[in-house]
């Protein structure tokens, strides 16, 4: 099938949910994106994408027209490339009608539209436009047309950062000296079009406010053709800021949004890819309807301000310059509006409690450094205790308890899971740590010294395998999933055989890292969509993933924005020291563990009901294909 989008980046990461819907419904189908060359890096490593075919949609080039006749002629010589490949397209643009005509002289059988009057004639299945209904849905109306199993509500969007990227970005910000803990903004104060510009004296007066106030350091992007405004910008700051303005690809810039605390711009895709990659974000709208364009993803997290002009949002885009003076409705929304939406998108996960943030950070201030406990006992403390009620309960319902099967504990530590496990199977554990792994053998695990991305085992010799929090240490994540794949038992169709199963926790969202990373040597923390993708593209079918760590995370997002700029504590979980293995955990009073273990057998309850929005965790399982 095809699918017909001409436009840019925005508007095609509006159609990623469409595509994840498409996948999931007809997972059989092989699924082609028809879209211009400016497109080709936003869905570049999406895995519900098959294949991309590049072509110079006329009225979408931002340049010169050639001549009146050259849309046509390019209709008449892409219908012919077209020809006989597809059973069905999707003109994705609403009033696309050159897509549409596209795939009528293409003769492709059927062909789903929006019934609008430039587009009907060449529409088998034309359906109603609804205009106030966002793009996404838009999208998600149109592929349920085809496929009626992918109705429903709309997923996040979907961008795939490379590691390559990460490693730039991260190298990036190292060599600029920002690795201080301090929170990292983006402002983005470029937009698509003039009339969409607020004015950079107003982002240069937010972008002081939030370092003097906040403490945060700036990060400014954008294009080669927007460095006179970044420069504007930096040159009002108290101190310089960090200007990434034309150096960096898309990818690139997603690998930076995605470390970012908070994303500012006007209507523009680069603030879309900010949502993409779960970075909050406060978007500026005059206008442009953001009910139909807005960010998409939590309110909360993702905040809208609007001009109060009566005539916006009138959707134009295009007024000629001598007439923008009077179209100025941009300028309406003010620095002190955009400076106080900031402040609540950073600080709205930690409000509730924050007293309590406030009374945990003080308590922690008058603790000894030194740790509470050594060789916890890690079924006591709450956090590890909700991870294991968590993991059980994705084991039971995917996996069930049993004998006979093989399981591999992939960074297996001191053994700290090895006699829950045992009741799905007979377990042995790897690490690359000889240390803990003395301690694995004592508790009587069968346990082998190994490298995630390198495991010690024939292929196809395990039923399931465990990764819990190991592959973000590991710089080769790529590989680490490549293995447990390599190890795991594949599928048999004839002897009624599914493929072996994997279970994964990760930490969640880059905005969360912390020196508690640091500590770790974490490589990377996730989101839903990014670790979807990696399982997906290496060979594995989904079964379950979701958030973990739910109800804790305002607290967790609260104190990190809190400590920010403060000394950080000397540890903040299970870590190794030079001499021995040791778990410590930050000290939390016996109410608290209490209470927070509570919390987190009511968390696992509702996990095996709904999957979670957010978390500071991620837990997965997938099977192998």
């Amino acid at each position: 099938m095809l699918l017909i989008r001409p436009d840019h980046l925005g508007d095609i990461l509006f159609a990623t949910p469409s595509f994840r819907l498409l996948r999931e419904a007809l997972p059989q189908a092989r699924i082609t994106l028809l879209a211009g060359p400016w497109s080709h890096a936003v869905v570049a490593g999406n895995p519900d994408v098959d294949e991309l075919l590049i072509c110079r949609f006329p009225g979408f080039e931002r340049q010169p027209k050639s001549s009146a006749a050259a849309p046509y002629r390019l209709l008449r010589a892409t219908a012919r490339e077209l020809a006989g490949r597809f059973d069905a397209a999707l003109v994705l643009r609403f009033d696309h009608w050159w897509g549409a005509w596209l795939a009528a002289a293409a003769g492709i059988p059927r062909r789903i539209g929006y019934d609008r009057p430039e587009t009907r004639p060449f529409l088998t299945d034309a359906l109603p436009y609804s205009p106030e209904r966002h793009e996404v849905e838009q999208n998600v109306t149109l592929v349920a047309a085809l496929a009626p199993a992918a109705a429903g509500r709309a997923g996040p969007l979907r961008f795939a950062v490379s590691e390559a990227a990460r490693a730039w970005a991260a190298d990036w910000l190292r060599t600029r000296g920002a690795a201080d803990g301090r929170p990292l903004v983006a402002i983005h104060p470029g937009a698509g079009a003039a009339v969409k510009q607020w004015p950079a004296a107003g982002w240069g007066e937010v972008a002081a406010r939030l370092i003097t106030e906040l403490n945060a350091r700036i990060l400014l992007t954008g294009g080669e053709s927007e460095r006179p405004i970044t420069a504007a910008i930096a040159a009002a700051l108290p101190e310089p800021p960090l200007d990434a303005s034309g150096q960096t690809s898309l990818d690139q810039l997603a690998a930076l949004l995605e470390r970012c605390a908070l994303a500012l711009g006007s209507d523009s895709g680069p603030l879309h890819l900010a949502v993409a990659v779960s970075t909050p974000t406060v978007h500026l709208y005059g206008p442009v309807s953001a009910t139909k364009f807005g960010p998409w993803g939590d309110p909360h997290r993702h905040i809208v301000l609007k001009t109060d002009w009566p005539c916006a949002p009138c959707n134009r885009l295009d007024w000629p310059a001598a007439e923008l003076a009077q179209h100025s409705c941009m300028a309406t929304i003010t620095p002190e509006d955009v400076v106080r939406a900031a402040e609540d998108v950073m600080r709205q996960t930690s409000n509730v409690i924050r007293s309590f943030a406030d009374s945990l950070i003080s308590r922690s201030s008058t603790m000894p450094s030194t740790p509470i406990l050594t060789v916890l006992d890690e079924d006591r403390h709450w956090w590890f205790a909700t991870r294991t009620r968590a993991i059980l309960a994705y084991l039971d319902r995917y996996v069930g308890p049993g004998q006979g099967r093989r399981v591999l504990d992939v960074g297996c530590g001191a053994a700290n899971m090895t006699h829950h496990l045992r009741h799905y199977g007979d377990v042995i554990g790897v690490d690359s740590n000889p240390k803990p792994l003395e301690i694995a053998r004592e508790r009587g695990l069968e346990a082998y010294q190994g490298s995630a991305d390198d495991l010690p085992f024939e292929d196809d010799s395990f039923d399931l395998v465990t990764l819990l929090d190991t592959v973000e240490h590991v710089p080769a994540e790529d590989t680490v999933f490549e293995e447990c794949r390599r190890v795991l038992r594949g599928p048999d169709a004839a002897g009624g055989r599914v493929g072996g199963r994997l279970l994964v926790t990760v930490p969640a969202f880059m905005f969360l890292w912390s020196q508690n990373d640091v500590i770790n040597m974490h490589q990377r923390r996730y989101t839903v969509p990014e670790l979807t993708a990696k399982l997906e593209r290496h060979g594995f079918r989904l079964l379950r993933i979701s958030y973990n760590n739910f109800f804790v995370f305002p607290l967790a997002a609260g104190i990190i924005v809190l400590r920010r700029g403060r000394a950080e504590p000397k540890l903040a979980s299970p870590h190794f020291d030079e001499d021995a293995y040791q778990v410590e955990m930050e000290p939390a009073s016996p109410v608290v563990s209490t209470v927070l273990t509570e919390v987190g057998k009511l968390e696992v309850a509702l996990l095996r009901r709904v999957d979670l929005p957010w978390g500071t965790s991620i837990i997965a399982i997938a099977e192998k294909l």
